[in-house]
C-alpha cells in the first residue's frame, strides 16, 4: 500500500479508556478493570493507559490504580501506562513501580 505523502508510515494506538473513560463513572472494581485492560490487549492494543495515580477522594473511579497497574504488568504483549497527578500521584506510582506516565 502506498502512504500519501505527508502521512506517517504507521500509528500507534493508545487506548485510554481504562483511565480517561472510567474517571467520571461509578467506580469499577479493581478486578473489573483488570478484565477489561486484559480483553483490551487480548483484542491486539499494544498501549493502554490503566490508571490515573490521584486522590480517590478527587476521583473515586481510579481508587486501586496500584493494584490495578501490579496486575496489568504481568500483561504480555503491551505496554501499560498510567497518569500522575501531583505528589499523591507520583507517590502511589513509586509504590506501584510504574517506569512510565504520560503527564
Amino acid at each position: 500500500m502506498t502512504v500519501p505523502a505527508g502521512l506517517p508510515a504507521s500509528v500507534t494506538i493508545r487506548d485510554v479508556g481504562p483511565r480517561d473513560g472510567l474517571q467520571p463513572e461509578e467506580p469499577v472494581p479493581v478486578a473489573d478493570r483488570v478484565r477489561l485492560i486484559e480483553e483490551l490487549v487480548a483484542a491486539g492494543l499494544g498501549h493502554v493507559e490503566v490508571a490515573a495515580f490521584v486522590s480517590p477522594k478527587a476521583v473515586p473511579a481510579m481508587a486501586g490504580a496500584a493494584e490495578v497497574v501490579v496486575v496489568n504488568r504481568s500483561v504480555e504483549r503491551a505496554e501499560v501506562a498510567a497518569a500522575l497527578a501531583g505528589s499523591v500521584g507520583r507517590v502511589g506510582a513509586w509504590r506501584s513501580a510504574m517506569t512510565r506516565d504520560y503527564t
